[in-house]
This record gives structure tokens, sequence and C-alpha cells, in this order.
């Protein structure tokens, strides 16, 4: 019962913190996100890996990791009675995303974030599914460091 209760809160504040992360590109004011125009890459790994002409993969790798608890936590939340029912939730999840950005022109909607994102919520589905008993820590934690991350928008928010 404690876990389905952290697991729940911890998810609503982590899609709250992915939606923040994603779509307003950390800016505090909505109103002031840059409209960047639409932009549509459909090579994988091609735009994503140049940047200042020269490879970057920490764009690729973050794009992993920021989906690693939506896996996590549609595990916890056994809202899946397969592992694959949640890697298709996380691709969905990451089509809509891009398909926003898209139309609001806020950020460029690319394929290789689209296959990161998917690859990431895998990720989280399989640790979730692995972890079983130990969920309720890792709730916890997961829950402390985005309470700590939502503290640090209210702030900026404030200073703005």
């Amino acid at each position: 019962m404690k876990r389905k209760v952290l697991a729940h809160i911890g998810f609503a504040l982590y899609i709250v913190l992915l939606v923040w992360l994603v779509i307003f590109k950390l800016e505090p004011r909505f109103w002031a996100l840059p409209q960047t125009g639409r932009s549509l890459n459909l090579i994988p790994f091609g735009a994503s890996m140049m940047q200042n002409g020269g490879i970057s993969l920490s764009e690729i790798v973050y794009n992993a990791l920021f989906f690693l608890p939506l896996g996590m936590y549609l595990s916890f939340l056994n809202v899946t009675k397969k592992a694959w029912h949640g890697i298709l939730i996380g691709l969905t999840v990451s089509i809509v995303f891009e398909a926003v950005q898209f139309v609001f022109k806020i950020g460029a909607s690319d394929i290789t974030d689209v296959i990161m994102n998917t690859l990431g919520t895998a990720i989280g589905v399989l640790i979730g599914i692995k972890l079983g008993s130990k969920a309720d820590a890792v709730c916890i934690l997961l829950l402390i460091a985005q309470f700590i991350l939502l503290s640090c928008y209210i702030a900026l928010l404030l200073m703005q």
C-alpha cells in the first residue's frame, strides 16, 4: 500500500517535471519560451550527435536518463501487465512530446529523441521489475529528488 501511494505522488510530480523539462525547456516563465521554428529530423542519430561541428553524446544519453523514471513508475504502479506495454507507453509519451514541440515551434523534433526516450523507458521498466520488494526505498529516493527539483523550479519562479 505504501509503495502505491508514494508511486502515485512521485509519478504525478515526475510528469510535471518531465513536461517542464521537455516542453518548457526548463524555462520558469512559459510565455517566454523562444520559438525556434519547426524542425523535424527523421534520420536516427544524425542531428543529435552534431554539436558545434563535433560529436556530442550527452543529449542522447540525457534523453534516455530522463525517461528511466517513467518506466520505473509504470512498473511500480503495475500499470502494465507486460513489460512491452510500459515500453509502448514510453514511446507514445515521447511521440506526443515531439509532436507538441513541432506544432508549437518550441524545439527540434527528432527521431533520435523518440528512440532514446523509449530506450530509457524500457530500461526503467526492467529496473522496476527487478527491484520488486525494494521499490518502496527507490520511490522514496525518487520522490526526494523530485521535490528538490521542484523546489529549485519554484525558487526560479520567485526570482523572476
